[in-house]
């Protein structure tokens, strides 16, 4: 018995990614455990800046003492995951470095070949020894290569970081009765010519925001073309700071795919009944010639 040819592998890929666009909800992100009332939190806040370019030509200095030029860190084809933060935090820092590392450990994409990671300290009290320690422990949390171009964490100058986080719109503060900085909870991830492309803000990233977050950024170009198929279910809300499905997009792209479907059972039925024809053809012609040659 001859079956109907089996409907191509890629397009049960893309229906299942369809289901789970259809299906999944998006989770937002985790506030702050920190009061706005609070006076130390006076002008601390993240103002979204999508769009914005960062100025390319500050400079820090990375763990291993080499000067970095921002605009470096752009080759056009890698997005960059900024985090900005201080080394010697209590407790925030350590959250933040920790959630987004957790984040981009479970997805598709590799530091290096997909994206960039950039920590940049504000406190310019920072060595780079401590650098350097932070680069290590998160790199082991990582549980990946960490490229030494991709996985930088950098000192700075009051100036320039200052500079960095005014272009992203990130605003912190010193205290120094505490001698600590009040600062936001928030990631960025920037486009590969260095403009800002989302935010997340909170102390949990889910990988699948990140990943989301990072092919944004990419426009799309980077991962497999099935997780580039699934990116185009969902679109970045400025405002409220998230990913949701984008239901008229995955309407569409549904339709398309039962018409694919369609399309294909239709063809699988042809070419079923022709090969079945051809079977049965052969017998009958073999049999008329034996009778002919007999007589």
């Amino acid at each position: 018995m001859i079956r109907p040819e089996a409907p191509n592998r890629a397009l049960w890929m893309t229906l299942a990614a369809l289901a789970v666009c259809a299906f999944i909800g998006v989770r937002s992100a985790s506030a702050q455990v920190i009061k706005d009332s609070l006076p130390e939190t006076e002008g601390v806040m993240v103002k979204q800046k999508v769009g914005a370019e960062v100025p390319k030509d500050l400079h820090f200095t990375d763990s291993f003492g080499n000067d970095v030029r921002l605009g470096d860190m752009f080759d056009g084809e890698r997005p960059v995951l900024l985090i900005l933060g201080y080394y010697d935090c209590p407790l925030l820092c350590d959250l933040i470095f920790t959630s987004a590392t957790d984040g981009i450990k479970d997805i598709g994409l590799d530091v290096g070949d997909d994206f960039r990671v950039l920590a940049v300290s504000f406190d310019h009290t920072n060595t780079r020894e401590q650098a350097a320690e932070k680069r290590s422990f998160y790199g082991t949390l990582y549980q990946r290569k960490t490229p030494t171009d991709s996985w930088v964490f950098c000192t700075s100058e009051p100036e320039a970081v200052r500079d960095l986080a005014s272009s992203v719109g990130y605003r912190y503060r010193f205290l120094p009765e505490q001698g600590e900085f009040s600062h936001p909870a928030a990631i960025m991830f920037l486009t590969p010519d260095g403009k800002v492309a989302s935010y997340m803000e909170g102390v949990k990233f889910a990988p699948r925001d990140m990943q989301l977050a990072l092919m944004d950024a990419g426009d799309g170009k980077i991962g497999t073309a099935f997780e580039q198929f699934f990116f185009t279910c969902f679109h970045y809300d400025p405002d409220a700071g998230a990913w949701s499905v984008n239901a008229k997009r995955v309407m569409k792209l549904g339709g398309l795919v039962t018409m694919l479907l369609l399309m294909t059972f239709i063809s699988s039925l042809v070419l079923t009944n022709t090969l079945r024809r051809r079977h049965a053809g052969v017998p009958a012609t073999g049999a008329s010639n034996d009778t002919g040659s007999r007589s």
